[in-house]
């Protein structure tokens, strides 16, 4: 309440704002009361182990078995996991042990964003002792990666999940910062003063526009201008602008924002450990990308940054050569090749979708063509394929 009384500094606040902290200050601190509470039963927790079980369990991700009969509100009781932290590989001289390691850690990043954006149940809190690496046995000399410590698990809404992936898709592939400042209601971070005011979202847009050109890093280097260059992303830097721009624009902070960019600051920094080169948007970009083209929950807000990504914004066709570099951005990112993408990208609606409008815009080009008498003009293969 002492916080949330201070007055606002006549030089960094907007007419009408009546504190210094627009955003729900007693909101976050209930909030955070109540996670704790949380965290201290039990009960919760072994629910939360088994539900992360159920969505995540597979051959290369292990979550302990929870002994549901015996776990009381002061009492968990479940699997016990025989491992290894990751972060211990700098004792190793061993090379290809550190090799693994890094391995398994790309796959707890793509894990987390599948938590994150695509099915919406998060692991808050993946810190290096509740990661471990784990043979496999059965004779395999692999090893799979073990989360332990469901105290703190997140949900996050669809509309939030779409809105990250079309952020960070428009921030790499377009740079179009006003467009990202567009997303900003579907991140459920922007109250409706702000929303309806156009000089305020112009004036958000202006801030966001210095604030990315400090937490995206590019590299001064050559690289191939059919691809998209992907920058390095300063956590640090990002969590210190957005803490100015919280009170000039009054933004809000849904309680499970805070758990997911630390669930991600978190890998990140583990990454970086091990690998000074690791960089979470080479991961996070084609991961974005693809959820943009399946566009599996039919979101009206993935539609439209699709649209934006693809066509031309002055003759309003289909971009051949975008969505040709964005098929080829995925490939080179994930090593995966470009056929191989079209067809995961055509079992999806909205895959299909896109290669319908693609095909549509081709059929008439070819219609206006012979309508002019020009029979013998060549069609540009799909995709660049």
């Amino acid at each position: 309440q002492f916080v949330e009384s201070v007055p606002p500094l006549p030089l960094y606040s907007k007419p009408g704002q009546t504190r210094l902290i627009a955003a729900d200050v007693g909101g976050l601190v209930d909030e955070f009361i109540t996670r704790i509470s949380e965290e201290l039963d039990f009960r919760r927790e072994a629910e939360n182990a088994i539900r992360f079980r159920e969505l995540y369990g597979s051959s290369s991700i292990v979550v302990p078995k929870v002994v549901a009969e015996l776990c009381t509100r002061n009492v968990i009781v479940m699997e016990w996991i025989e491992g290894t932290k990751l972060t211990s590989v700098r004792e190793s001289i061993d090379e290809e042990t550190i090799a693994e390691n890094i391995s398994l850690l790309e796959e707890g990043v793509v894990s987390t964003l599948r938590q994150l954006l695509d099915v919406g149940v998060l692991h808050a809190d993946p810190h290096p002792g509740n990661l471990l690496k784990v043979k496999k046995g059965n004779g395999e000399d692999s090893s799979s990666l073990a989360y332990l410590d469901f105290g703190i698990i997140s949900t996050i809404p669809a509309e939030v999940r779409d809105g990250l992936v079309c952020a960070v898709a428009l921030l790499i592939f377009k740079r179009d910062v006003d467009a990202v400042a567009g997303l900003f209601a579907e991140l459920q971070i922007l109250s409706e003063d702000v929303i309806n005011d156009p000089a305020e979202k112009a004036a958000l847009a202006a801030s966001l526009h210095n604030l990315v050109d400090a937490f995206l890093v590019y590299r001064q280097e050559e690289f191939d201008s059919k691809t998209t260059q992907v920058p390095t992303l300063r956590f640090d830097r990002l969590v210190q602008g957005l803490s100015t721009l919280i009170p000039r624009f009054q933004l809000k902070a849904p309680p499970y924002s805070l758990n997911n960019a630390r669930a991600l600051a978190t890998l990140d920094g583990i990454a970086r450990r091990l690998d000074p080169e690791f960089n979470v948007l080479r991961v996070l970009y084609p991961f974005a990308l693809n959820s943009i083209l399946q566009n599996n929950r039919q979101s009206e807000t993935v539609t439209r940054t699709l649209k934006l990504l693809t066509t031309n914004s002055e003759t309003g066709q289909i971009d051949r050569t975008a969505v040709s570099q964005i098929m080829r951005d995925i490939s080179l990112l994930t090593g995966r090749s470009k056929t191989r993408i079209i067809v995961d990208v055509v079992r999806t609606r909205g895959g299909r979708r896109l290669v319908l409008s693609y095909f549509r815009q081709m059929l008439r080009s070819i219609f206006a063509r012979r309508t002019k008498g020009n029979r013998n003009s060549s069609v540009e293969p799909i995709f660049g394929l």
